[in-house]
């Protein structure tokens, strides 16, 4: 095989498995950064209902807070088993 050949020869060969975990790093940052601007985004719509006195935009922006704050602990349980 080829990439067997390389390997003899000290040169590094990546794995479908290399390129996998890669991907899936890349998706785990993405959607921290996704939850992270979902979180954001609740912030300024609480702030925005507050400003406006409209209670119900108030209590969506903290529902979304909420719900952003529950899938960033998921991401960081993800993180645990990852170790």
């Amino acid at each position: 095989m080829v990439a067997s050949n390389f390997a003899t020869a000290g040169i590094p060969v990546a794995k479908a498995s290399d390129q996998q975990m890669g991907a899936t790093a890349v998706s785990d940052a993405l959607d921290k950064l996704k939850h992270s601007a979902e979180d954001v985004a609740g912030k300024a719509k609480e702030k925005a209902g507050d400003a406006k006195g409209d209670e119900k935009l108030e209590a969506e922006g903290k529902n979304d807070q909420t719900e952003a704050k529950v899938k960033k602990t998921g991401d960081d349980v993800k993180d645990i088993f990852k170790s």
